[in-house]
């Protein structure tokens, strides 16, 4: 049985697997999706058919077609930047893997593969030509085979012909005449490939094509095609023909798989963050040792254990408890991990814990790394415990490193970096056992392991992020949720008595305009009988129904009555059922709120806030306000509200350096119709209201991507009005469209942007071949330079805050994107007052000042002003 040789069409592969996959990116920024998909795509491959030998390559520049026709591919787009990034690392990683790559300058893959076809064919060696390129079809024959992995084809002499209608040794000719787009080779104008191949069958080759057509056995038009083209068919035919003949310094045994080499594999793979790709390709290496895991079953155990981290001066923690919600949760265990490889973890429980264990929690000089310390200072405070000492929290680690990601818990930093999956074990189970014992251990060994590889990730940007921003948060975070806020249930329940009674009201009102009962809440009953029953206009159907969305309800207003009554309701029952009847729920024993604060969320940074979610209660309608009306603060206490004036668009005038906006925030005027001004080419004082709003509309929505139309729409202009402002708008303040630019520039060169503090967010769809999805990227781009540069600012802010108020008895309760809450003593608030602004001005030197505007109230709603 004759041995086989695979001869693998590098770069076809690549670009396959740029096309298949979606963008990813290790935590650093660097592209990985072609990285990624070859490896998979490649061992799979050398898995199933496992040849006697294998060579792979890749192009590797311009080659000799180019000198012969520059123009030759030269219409193809630059290489897409990740894929450049990539390109590099893959010949290498193919030679990790046990392979053979071979290039050679000055000429393509396909010279270098055709060559080593040629080369070593024969009866006792069969050659397979790993590629869906047709144009390997040339070389085959009985020993040379093309395979197209893809398709899982393979394709000998029969097959060729079958699929481009003439035999391999007329493939040439074939391309020769119909010529090539995808290389830009010229061909003969007007013939395709079924017309070519018709041709040779009846006249051989290009040659007897070419000398019919000279002695009119081709007649008529495409004589005259053939005799015009002559000379593109013969430089077409150069061009197309596989150089078979390359200096190749290669020997077969030089092709003989040598097996993986492991080190600079696994340094790529962990480089890359392929975890779970290294677990399965490489030598068995458990990163995760738990061969060091013991339950604590006596307090010398756990004396043991304290004075082994003691030693040690660092340790990984974990508190394992009943619940995630810290407000119910109860402890049953604390872990601790510590020492060199392999690690000693001890898991103790919480029966267990005495003196000396908390001691070690409290003991300063001992440093705790930890994934969510946040979530553990929650529980061991209500429990009365302190936790001082910490160290390094991996989940915010991983959330500036990778933000876009969304989850970050230990079990997928685990997989990705370690290629370990964490022992799962439910929540009440005993502690018993050894399976016990790597379940509740992992959580503080894991992190333990992760955090230097996680740190040394960090560059400059990310690593001020963290340090700066990110972890000194954390405990402010704590304090602002133990804090909580006081409901007033009494005024609570009579917003609920009355908005009740509307929405049954509003309920009533759609029905009367129908005529009959119908469900409101039902978007399918409410979709057939606008657009089926009534046969209202400008419906759209996806594929659950017709869409009812707001957008589509409002676009219905003057043409009939019943959207904008289910609008109504919609808006009073959603008030209703989200705040008005669930907050109540929320309310602990100490008659407070206690939110928690999601600080790994958001890609841009912001904070957000979840059982109850604070910071989505409705403040532009009067009935959202009524509901900020019910939080008050303790009584003898006054609330401190505090927000950036604009603080967006005064990020934008300082990224942008656009003069107008400039001097508009400096001279303290009224930015919106500054910018109508300007735009319009009126005095300030010629700008009408109408003028004003759409500059308004314009400032706020290019930070967003806003198109046109959408100006449009929401200015209640034409379509054509709308472009021209924005037109205009661009026109008169080009350093505002010049950054906007740079912006997307900058995210296609890095695969990422910045904010102004260094916070990065990967972007990976600005590389997809998805026109919507790169244009969404860009919009997310621009964003988030603007919107996570604010985030920093309030986080800064908040930090500042609550240093500035020590020793005294406010503190801070609520952070909602741009503002903030405090709850301060009657004697003190003013002077807090006083304190919030000069902090919150003070955490950035600007181009143009920070405004922030603070009220006092005795709610929520007035503070605000």
């Amino acid at each position: 049985m004759p041995k086989r040789l695979f001869l693998v069409d590098g770069s076809n592969h690549a670009f396959r697997v740029l096309f298949a996959l979606p963008p990813q990116h290790a935590s650093d920024g660097f592209p990985t999706r072609v990285l990624y998909g070859f490896t998979l795509l490649f061992q799979k491959m050398m898995r199933t058919f496992r040849p006697d030998y294998c060579a792979v390559s890749f192009d590797s520049g311009k080659s000799f077609r180019n000198t012969l026709y520059p123009a030759y591919k030269g219409h193809r787009p630059e290489m897409p930047e990740d894929l450049r990034r990539q390109w590099p690392w893959l010949p290498q990683m193919v030679e990790a893997f046990g392979y053979k790559c071979v290039s050679k300058e000055g000429f393509e893959a396909d010279d270098v593969l055709g060559t080593l076809a040629r080369r070593f064919a024969s009866p006792d060696l069969e050659v397979y030509l790993v590629t869906g390129d047709k144009d390997f079809c040339q070389l085959v024959n009985e020993n040379i085979k093309v395979h197209d992995d893809r398709k899982g084809e393979t394709l000998g002499p029969a097959e060729a012909e079958a699929w481009l209608g003439v035999p391999p040794h007329q493939v040439i000719d074939l391309l020769a005449l119909c010529g090539d787009t995808s290389d830009n080779i010229p061909g003969v104008a007007g013939i395709g490939e079924k017309t070519a191949a018709k041709l040779l069958r009846e006249f051989g080759s290009l040659d007897g094509i070419l000398a019919a057509a000279a002695d009119g056995r081709i007649a008529g038009k495409r004589r005259d095609t053939l005799l015009a083209s002559a000379d593109d068919a013969r430089l077409s035919r150069q061009l197309a023909t596989i150089s078979t003949d390359v200096p190749l310094a290669c020997e077969l045994e030089d092709l003989v798989p040598r097996g993986i080499d492991e080190a600079p594999l696994r340094e790529m793979f962990d480089r890359w963050e392929f975890g779970q790709v290294a677990r399965q390709l490489l030598p068995h290496k458990a990163a995760v040792d738990p061969s060091g895991y013991r339950t604590a079953a006596s307090a010398a155990d756990v004396a043991a254990a304290v004075e082994g981290v003691r030693a040690a001066g660092v340790c990984g923690l974990a508190v394992r408890t009943t619940s995630e919600d810290p407000e119910k949760a109860e402890i049953l265990s604390v872990s601790l991990a510590w020492g060199p490889p392999p690690e000693s973890v001890v898991v103790i429980p919480a029966a267990l814990l005495d003196e000396g264990a908390w001691g070690l929690l409290a003991d300063p000089g001992v440093t705790k790394h930890a994934h969510d310390l946040k979530a553990m200072l929650r529980v061991l405070r209500r429990k009365g415990r302190t936790l001082e000492g910490l160290g390094d929290d991996t989940r915010l680690l991983d959330y500036v490193l990778v933000a876009h990601r969304r989850t970050h818990g230990l079990e997928d930093l685990a997989q990705r970096h370690l290629g370990h999956d964490l022992a799962g074990v439910d929540a009440q189970e005993s502690l018993l056992g050894a399976e016990s014992s790597v379940a509740a251990g992992e959580p503080a060994h894991v992190p333990l392991l992760l955090v230097d590889r996680l740190k040394n990730r960090l560059e400059e940007g990310p690593s001020r992020i963290y340090h700066d921003i990110e972890l000194p948060l954390m405990p402010v975070l704590v304090r602002m949720e133990e804090a909580g806020i006081v409901l007033d249930r009494g005024a609570l329940d009579a917003v609920l008595v009355d908005i009740s009674a509307r929405v049954t009201e509003a309920e009533a009102e759609c029905h009367r305009l129908l005529g009959r009962k119908f469900k409101v809440g039902s978007p399918t009953e409410v979709g057939k009988l606008l657009f089926e029953e009534l046969s209202l206009p400008t419906g759209k159907k996806t594929k659950t129904g017709w869409s009812t969305d707001s957008s589509v309800l409002e676009g219905l207003l003057d043409v009939h009555p019943l959207p904008g009554a289910i609008l109504e309701w919609r808006v009073l029952q959603k008030l209703e059922s989200t705040y008005l009847r669930k907050l109540p729920t929320f309310v602990a024993a100490d008659g407070r709120i206690h939110t928690t604060f999601q600080q790994a969320v958001a890609a841009t940074g912001r904070l957000a806030s979840s059982d109850p979610n604070l910071q989505n209660i409705p403040i532009r309608t009067f009935e959202g306000r009524r509901i900020r009306d019910c939080f008050v603060p303790a009584a003898g206490h006054r609330f401190v509200c505090a927000d950036y004036s604009q603080v967006e668009l005064r990020v934008l005038a300082h990224y942008s350096g656009a003069e107008s906006m400039i001097t508009s925030f400096r001279e303290g005027e009224d930015i919106h119709r500054r910018t109508a001004a300007e735009v319009m080419g009126l005095s300030i004082d010629e700008v009408t209201s109408d003028q004003r709003n759409a500059a308004k509309a314009i400032n706020f929505g290019l930070l967003y991507g806003m198109s046109a139309f959408r100006l449009g729409k929401d200015l209640g202009i034409e379509h054509e009005q709308a472009q021209k402002y924005m037109d205009e708008y661009f026109a008169r303040i080009p350093a505002i469209s010049a950054w906007i630019e740079e912006s997307k520039g900058l995210c296609r060169k890095n695969g990422y942007v910045e904010t102004l503090f260094g916070r990065r967010r990967l972007i990976p769809e600005i590389y997809d071949k998805d026109y919507g999805s790169r244009h969404a990227a860009e919009r997310e781009a621009v964003n988030t330079r603007v919107q996570g540069t604010a985030a920093d600012l309030i986080k800064l802010a908040m930090i500042q805050v609550d240093r500035a108020l020590t020793g005294r008895r406010s503190r801070l309760l609520l952070q909602v994107h741009d503002e903030l809450l405090l709850e301060c003593p009657d004697d003190e608030a003013e002077e807090v007052r006083e304190i919030v602004v000069r902090e919150m001005m003070g955490v950035a030197d600007l181009v143009v000042p920070l405004q922030v505007n603070a009220s006092i109230g005795g709610n929520w709603n007035e503070a605000h002003g």
